[in-house]
């Protein structure tokens, strides 16, 4: 066989080499082009999720927050108004002429408050067990003035009978704890039928009495009293609570109802 067709199938075997390896590598090419194309896809699909998972993370942290401030101001302004409820602020009244009155909205109280009846109470109380022999006269004469007249002769009797030891126990009293409350129905005594309303207080306390010229203390025991109110119609400079004492009386209460 001549020389030059021997040549020719072996080029053309080589030529077919070469194309089927360039084929293959173009096929491998496309092929990893599509799995790249393919898994960046999947990576910015699964990125895309994972901020959208972030944000809503973010937005329920802002709910959160959101409804913690709400209820806070809320409970904020609930407490506020019910301490401007229980202020006494000023109010304007506007008479028939137009002109401005301005008065303090305890003015307009449909009566005395707790406190004010407990203080009371316990002021008239406080002039009669703190009296001592070089002021007796003038702590019963304050108590007097927080009387009504209809217990006037009470007063007056119970304080005759009083103030004579006084003086001659050459002594001053003090009283290191006290407290007023109001009259229930165990403080009655067995069989009474008296009636009991928000103006009925019990005092007690412990009076320590001291001798004036060495300062020993010579005695101390504890009181009780049974204070009833009277309300006045108007409040007054002398009187501003409006409250005035009708009936008073030394009692005796249990041992867990008074101080000791």
């Amino acid at each position: 066989m001549p020389l030059v067709e021997i040549v020719k199938p072996q080029q053309s075997a080589q030529n077919t080499v070469k194309q089927t390896s360039t084929q293959q590598l173009a096929n491998a090419s496309t092929n990893s082009s599509k799995a790249f194309v393919s898994q960046d896809e999947s990576l910015r699909a699964y990125s895309g999720r994972a901020e959208l998972r972030h944000h809503n993370q973010i937005l329920k942290l802002l709910c959160v927050f959101l409804i913690i401030t709400i209820s806070y101001t809320n409970y904020a302004w609930y407490t506020h108004s019910n301490y401007l409820a229980k202020q006494q602020y000023v109010v304007y009244e506007v008479n028939p002429d137009g002109k401005t009155n301005r008065k303090n909205s305890a003015f307009y109280q449909d009566g005395p408050t707790d406190q004010e009846i407990r203080y009371v109470s316990w002021q008239f109380v406080k002039w009669i067990v703190t009296a001592g022999s070089n002021d007796v006269d003038r702590c019963y004469i304050e108590a007097r003035n927080l009387l009504h007249p209809s217990v006037y002769s009470k007063f007056d009797e119970f304080s005759s009978k009083v103030k004579p030891g006084i003086r001659e126990l050459k002594i001053y009293r003090r009283v290191p704890n006290a407290d007023s409350r109001f009259m229930d129905t165990s403080d009655l005594t067995p069989g009474s039928t008296g009636q009991i309303s928000r103006y009925d207080v019990i005092v007690t306390g412990t009076i320590e009495s001291y001798r004036v010229s060495n300062n020993e203390l010579s005695d101390k025991r504890n009181f009780a009293f049974h204070i009833r109110l009277l309300p006045l119609e108007a409040r007054t400079d002398a009187n501003p609570y409006a409250l005035v004492v009708a009936d008073f009386e030394d009692v005796k209460l249990p041992d867990a109802n008074t101080n000791k």
